[in-house]
This record gives structure tokens, C-alpha cells and sequence, in this order.
């Protein structure tokens, strides 16, 4: 029996306390299943084992479609991701294909990984033959660093570009676990080792060392931008705000080379080449998951 002086527990704090465990275990069985489907989503993939779409073609075409990541993920409803791991076999196969006399890029992408981002962009430096990207609707952040490794880059007026800028977030519950009276409790070796972690919040140190690092992968970026294009690193800095451009605005600051579609990157080639050219598209061939759940 409750005393009438006594106060009841507070049903709406355990309620959403409850609902915080259910999210961190149901968060826990998602990674899991997650990493288990990611074994069959990338099963099979090998660099001996790729598909020449559309027939046969003196010019390459790889997909560089969908967030920028380092390795296969799980891919429902359709969605797709640019996987640097599948892209660089391609490059690397195209490459040694006697019958391929260049490589484009097709890129619609909003970027994605900066350390998967530069490994594309390593593969078509290592490229043989004449490398051009070709932007559709997005070519941005980690899908410019991509198309700025390339020999050239053809964007249309209204194609989303640049985006030259780094990134990082995180989510905080200090405060919602302090309003609840739930306390995190902190076990760590190593003085920021639970450095940003949601469950407490970020000091002004720790954000100092956050922003730093991010700091350092934009100077990287801008650096990078700077050698492809052959332009002052200064003037690359200048542009280098994170803003996204139309492809006309970035042809107008030089970070686009034309302005155009396939049409252009065709006769771009035909001249470069000095022969006619056709298209052929590389890509990984689908897993049977993959078939299944696109």
C-alpha cells in the first residue's frame, strides 16, 4: 500500500526507459542479421568474375552510383551504394583490357567515405588509359574527390557538384538520461576513448580534437582537388566550403573541364582517341541475394 505522502513511480520515465533497452537490443539483433546478410550480399563478387553489359565496346563504363563505401552492405528495396572495393577490380580489370582504349566513370553519387573515396581515386590514378568522369544528377563531396582523379570531367549545367568539405556527427542522450534520472556510467582505459559516445556529453576538448581531425581530412581534400586539377591549392581552399554548385557554376570556377552528357564525353573520346567509340558498361555480376531483394 502506498502511503498518502509517498509518490508513485513514475510510470512515463520507466516507460521510456523500457523503450530505450528495447532500442539498444533491437539496434544489437539489426547488426547482427545486418552482418550475417552481408555475407551473402557479397558472396561470389571476385575480379576474374566480371560482366560486360551491352555488348562489346572500345570504352569502359563503371557505375560509381549510391553513397561511397569501402565494402559490401546489405541493399534492400533497391537501394544501391558505391562499393570501392568492386569499383577499384573494374578499374583495375578495364585497365588491362586490351580491347578497352579508355575508362569513364559514371558518377551520381552524394559521396560518401573519404578513406574508400581515395581509394577509387588511387585505382584511376594507377590507370593505363585515358580516364574520364562523367557526372549525371550528383557528383559531390567524395564524388568530386573521385571525378577530380580523372582526366576529365564532363558535368551537365544542372548536375549538383563540388561539396569539397568533410563532415562529422554524432547523436547525444546526456541530457534525455539526465531528465530520467539514468546514469551512464563511465569504464574506459585511455582518456578519450569514449569520445563522443551518445550517452555522455562531448566536452570542449574533446570537440577541439574532433574538429581537428576533421580539419586535417579537408586539408587532404583540398590537396588532392589541387593535384588532379592542376590548380593552386589556395584557389581550391577558396572554393573549398562545402557548398554544393550547379555543373555550370563549377565549369565557370574550373572545377568542371565541359559541360555536356554522354553526347560530349563520346566525342571527347572520339577526339582523344582519334576512333570511333562505343560504350560498353563493366560491372560485378549480381549475387543471387542481391537478385532477390532488387
Amino acid at each position: 500500500m502506498v502511503k498518502p505522502n509517498q509518490e508513485k513511480p513514475s510510470s512515463p520515465r520507466w516507460a521510456w526507459i523500457t523503450v530505450i533497452i528495447i532500442l539498444v537490443v533491437l539496434g544489437l539483433l539489426s547488426m547482427i542479421i545486418a552482418g550475417v546478410i552481408g555475407i551473402f550480399v557479397g558472396a561470389g563478387s571476385s575480379s576474374s568474375s566480371i560482366e560486360k553489359v551491352n555488348g562489346a565496346g572500345n570504352v569502359a563504363v563503371i557505375k560509381v552510383e549510391g553513397p561511397i563505401v569501402s565494402t559490401s552492405v546489405p541493399s534492400f528495396g533497391g537501394a544501391r551504394a558505391a562499393v570501392s572495393e568492386d569499383i577499384v577490380k573494374l578499374i583495375e580489370k578495364a585497365s588491362k583490357d586490351n580491347s578497352i582504349k579508355a575508362i569513364v566513370l559514371a558518377i551520381n553519387t552524394p559521396g560518401g567515405s573519404a578513406v574508400a573515396s581515395d581509394e577509387i581515386s588511387s585505382a584511376l590514378n594507377d590507370a593505363t588509359k585515358p580516364t574520364v568522369a562523367w557526372i549525371k544528377d550528383m557528383g559531390t563531396s567524395g564524388g568530386y574527390w573521385v571525378a577530380s582523379s580523372t582526366d576529365y570531367i564532363v558535368a551537365h549545367p544542372a548536375s549538383i557538384t563540388a561539396s569539397i568539405g568533410v563532415i562529422g556527427s554524432y547523436l547525444e542522450f546526456a541530457g534525455f538520461l539526465e531528465d530520467y534520472n539514468v546514469t551512464y556510467r563511465r569504464l574506459v582505459s585511455g582518456k578519450y576513448k569514449d569520445m563522443g559516445h551518445p550517452f555522455k556529453e562531448m566536452t570542449e576538448e574533446e570537440e577541439m580534437i574532433f574538429q581537428q581531425t576533421l580539419d586535417d581530412l579537408h586539408e587532404l581534400f583540398i590537396q588532392h582537388v589541387a593535384e588532379g586539377r592542376s590548380m593552386p591549392a589556395e584557389n581550391v581552399r577558396n572554393l573549398a566550403t562545402g557548398a554544393f554548385m550547379s555543373g555550370k557554376k563549377a565549369y565557370e570556377l574550373g572545377l568542371v573541364d565541359q559541360l555536356g552528357g554522354q553526347k560530349e564525353v563520346k566525342a571527347y573520346l572520339q577526339q582523344k582517341l582519334n576512333t570511333s567509340v562505343e560504350f560498353v558498361q563493366y560491372r560485378q555480376p549480381k549475387t543471387f541475394f542481391q537478385t532477390l531483394v532488387e
